[in-house]
């Protein structure tokens, strides 16, 4: 609505609000969703990550293992992973089925922007992602390697809405 509002009174938001072409929502958007199963090893289209400790928003689906973007925004995600075993195990960040953030001048570029590696056994490692995502957009965790797996409830993807925007 329009109106004014005592400076020293608290404003309350509900919905969404648009300030020079950003929402603003009271809504909050964040999850993170691991590995439930420490049998997870070779390549994986979509690596199952079936164990949910937060999922604000509702935009992960452990049915699918994907997340779907509730609202149009920049997304914060991280991959975290401890490797079980002495193989090698790659884990690559989706965007609606391609590389994220694959801006490279070469095909190898692409895929290394949003990819996270662990060579040895115990080894943990994490990666960091941020990128713009329309509603409805999904993201996902594409495993390759020769056998290596990752340990579980130690390994996993979450994300974070860091703002929204139309």
């Amino acid at each position: 609505g329009i109106g004014n509002s005592d400076p020293q009174a608290k404003l309350h938001v509900s919905g969404n609000m648009r300030v020079d072409g950003y929402i603003q929502t009271s809504d909050q958007v964040m999850f993170e969703a691991l590995v439930a199963t420490n049998d997870l090893s070779g390549e994986r289209p979509t690596l199952p990550l079936k164990h949910l400790t937060h999922n604000l928003g509702n935009g992960f689906d452990t049915a699918t293992s994907k997340f779907t973007a509730p609202v149009s925004g920049i997304y914060l995600f991280t991959m975290t992973m401890l490797s079980s075993e002495d193989h090698n195990v790659h884990w690559f960040l989706m965007h609606n089925g391609g590389f994220m953030n694959s801006a490279g001048t070469s095909r190898h570029e692409d895929t290394e922007r949003c990819m996270l590696s662990v060579y040895n056994k115990h080894v943990m490692s994490s990666r960091m992602i941020i990128t713009v995502m329309k509603k409805g957009d999904t993201a996902h965790v594409l495993q390759s390697g020769n056998g290596g797996r990752c340990d579980n409830y130690r390994s996993g993807l979450s994300g974070v809405l860091l703002h929204a925007t139309i």
